[in-house]
Formats: structure tokens, sequence, C-alpha cells
């Protein structure tokens, strides 16, 4: 399965989300949209969940800090779990969290930056998508600033 994980869009209008979202789609093909909270308004979500519906593309989303609507805080699904923002500084919270769930890949956001807690299970941080960060995950995880990679790490899925 082809991933593509995000985190703090920030983004207050529709038409945001749908222009972020053709941006990221010229770059990489995928079968599951992970969202990791910070939408900030129920517009930029439902402008994922349409692209995602038009596309049959299979979504997981929750609901950051900044959101003021109705989503779950952590989710699961597809061998993949997403909660937004780690107790921990030093994600402990998070890893127990991917074990109980018992799935190979966490996804977090709230950081802002591109991070890797651990490989197995693997647990990261996408960026800020804001600024264009996006990670994408087929074998190989890579992070994104604006269409070019800047980072990658290999991992056994």
């Amino acid at each position: 399965m082809k991933i593509l994980a995000i985190s703090d869009t920030h983004l207050r209008k529709k038409w945001e989300m749908n222009n972020f979202l053709s941006e990221v789609n010229n770059y990489v093909q995928f079968d599951l949209l992970v969202h990791a909270g910070d939408f900030e308004t129920i517009e930029v979500y439902n402008a994922l969940t349409e692209f995602c519906n038009k596309n049959g593309i299979n979504l997981l989303a929750v609901k950051g800090n900044c959101d003021n609507f109705s989503l779950p805080e952590v989710v699961s699904g597809w061998n993949v779990g997403v909660k937004h923002e780690p107790l921990m500084d030093d994600f402990t919270d998070i890893y127990y969290l991917a074990r109980e769930l018992d799935v190979k890949v966490m996804v977090f956001g709230h950081l802002h930056r591109f991070i890797v807690a651990s490989k197995k299970p693997l647990i990261f941080c996408p960026g800020y998508a804001k600024l264009g960060q996006f990670a994408y995950l087929d074998k190989k995880l890579r992070f994104f600033l604006r269409g070019e990679e800047v980072e990658s790490e290999d991992f056994e899925y």
C-alpha cells in the first residue's frame, strides 16, 4: 500500500487544500492518505474527504489541537495508526500506542518537522504541510519539501 502522510495543514479554505492535494498528486500516487490533525476548519477537512472519495483513496484522519470540530483523537486501519500530539519528548507514548494498536506504522503531527522516532514499528512525523512538507511511504519512507525529496529512510514494511 502506498501511503501519503501529512499533518498540520493549518489551512482555512477548501481551495487551499485542493491546491495542496493537486500539487502533491503531481509527485506521488497513493492508496491511503493519513492526516495527523490541525486542519483548522471543517471546510478543509471536507475538501480532503471529497478528494479521497472522488479518487478512491482510503483516509485516516484525527483531530489536532487547533481543530474545533469533532474527529477522533486516535485512529487505525490498514496496519497504520495516527495520533496528533505526542505527550513525551522521547515519543515513548506514541511507541506504546503503536504497540497497543498492533500497527506497523504510526504517524503523529504537531511538531512541524520531519522526525523518525522508531523504525520498528515505524513511527514518524511528516512535517508541516502548510510549508509543503509531506511524507510518502512505499517500502521506503521519503520526506518531501515542495515536491523535492529531502530525506529517506529504509525499513521493512
